[in-house]
């Protein structure tokens, strides 16, 4: 049975609703304009901070200077005070460059380099008197396989102490501090991008350390890099090509196709094992890394999320989901085993992740436990002072994990029967993987 109402009681409850109404609104624009004057306080105090210490350097400072520099250091000083090792202002040679590789458009040196810090020196126990510690160094971590950088016969481990072009000091040792390492760094592996007018990269010259004894080596550029690289390898048991071992240097556009065409040459080849090494992975961003995952996982699980990415404040969430694109299945006949270290980091450790926990039957991981980076990094141009900035944007947030399914790392694979071989070693896990895949007789004794 419906209820009328009438029309006087009608008009009644729409004046009620119009009085709560109008102080519910003015409430809710008394506390925005709070919010927004409050905020306006506070840009106007640090407008005038910036326009004192322009002031005082206008007139004082003994010698001209660029203010778009200024301008962008002030940027990068910005980034920087967010204390997050994984955000970062580029400048727009370096912003280009980034964009390219990013693209797999651009030839690349072939390196990855680290800044290891000294030890600081224990003070002297006899009269306290602090002993300033030995420089860091900028060291080679990796060099990729028929790379510029490999065919000039530079090796993992070698101490930079001088590189250059032919007519920019890239990096000199003498110039090196924990403060400008990376920016030295970047330098280093950007000068195949054209990275200042006028600068020559035809040739890279490098002075290095090895075995305590200075070498030097000339890098030839103008050859790209692609994003893996690939060998045929003797199982446990010694027949050959029976194992396929596929390098990944970085997650960008083309490393799904690469990873592809490279498993498929294998096989075609004769491997049905296989090892994807992502020691030292650290390069690229997270779609590319779902998408070369997606060759990998279970065909069973369409639209499955592989990772959902954590937003902060109020954006909601995003989800990457498989798209069951699975070429495992017809191409590895004997397992996979994935080789990592503390240098393996971001959309590498999802890539391991996600293999180990939906193929944990099919996928062990090898090696040492991953850096342990659980963020996400947008990049974002600058049209005002020119480049762009990498920043951390979200969490992420893996199939079968929580927010702390890296923290400490992504963990290898526990020891087994078939599984065994020293972690700190690089030559012991490749051959523990080895003897994984193709047990030889007795191991299961």
């Amino acid at each position: 049975m419906s209820k009328k109402i009438t029309i006087g009681a009608a008009l009644a409850l729409a004046l009620i609703m119009v009085a709560v109404a109008i102080p519910l609104t003015y409430w809710f624009a008394e506390n925005r304009l709070n919010a927004l004057m409050g905020d306006l306080y506070h840009r106007v105090a640090q407008a005038h901070a910036l326009e004192e210490i322009r002031a005082v350097v206008q007139s004082e400072f003994y010698r001209n200077f660029n203010e778009d520099d200024i301008i962008a250091e002030m940027v990068s000083g910005f980034v920087q005070g967010l204390e997050d090792e994984h955000s970062r202002y580029l400048p727009p040679e370096q912003w280009n460059a980034f964009l390219q590789r990013l693209e797999g458009q651009q030839s690349d040196i072939g390196l990855q380099l680290r800044y290891v810090p000294s030890a600081a020196d224990d003070n002297d126990d006899d009269n306290d008197v602090p002993v300033a510690p030995e420089p860091g160094m900028l060291e080679i971590a990796h060099v990729a396989l028929d790379s510029p950088a490999g065919r000039a016969g530079l090796l993992s481990g070698d101490r930079l102490v001088r590189v250059e072009t032919e007519i920019v000091v890239l990096f000199d040792e003498e110039n090196l501090s924990t403060y400008n390492a990376d920016s030295l760094i970047t330098n280093i592996l950007n000068v195949g991008f054209a990275q200042a007018e006028g600068v020559s990269t035809v040739a890279v010259d490098f002075v290095f350390m090895r075995d305590d004894e200075r070498q030097e080596a000339r890098v030839l550029l103008g050859t790209g890099v692609p994003t893996v690289a690939t060998e045929l390898m003797a199982d446990a048991n010694g027949q050959e090509g029976a194992i396929g071992y596929i390098r990944i240097f970085s997650f960008f556009r083309n490393t799904a196709n690469d990873l592809d065409t490279a498993m498929r040459n294998l096989e075609a080849a004769g491997a049905g094992a296989f090892i994807i090494d992502l020691r030292g992975t650290y390069d690229g961003t997270l779609p590319f890394a779902v998408e070369a995952a997606n060759l990998l996982l279970p065909a069973s699980r369409p639209g499955d999320a592989i990772a959902t990415v954590q937003f902060h404040g109020e954006r909601e969430s995003q989800s990457f989901v498989s798209d069951a694109f699975n070429i495992f299945d017809s191409i590895v006949t004997q397992g996979m085993v994935v080789l990592m270290d503390e240098n393996t980091a971001g959309p590498a450790e999802l890539f391991a992740y996600a293999l180990s926990v939906q193929r944990p039957a099919e996928v062990v991981l090898v090696g040492r436990p991953t850096r342990g980076v659980n963020t996400v990094q947008g990049h974002f141009a600058l049209a005002q002072v020119g480049g762009g900035v990498i920043l951390s944007v979200g969490t992420i947030i893996p199939v079968g994990g929580d927010a702390n399914w890296n923290l400490g790392g992504v963990l290898p694979s526990p020891p087994s029967d078939t599984l065994q071989y020293n972690p700190y070693s690089d030559a012991s896990q490749l051959q523990g993987a080895i003897r994984h895949l193709t047990p030889v007789a007795g191991d299961e004794e």
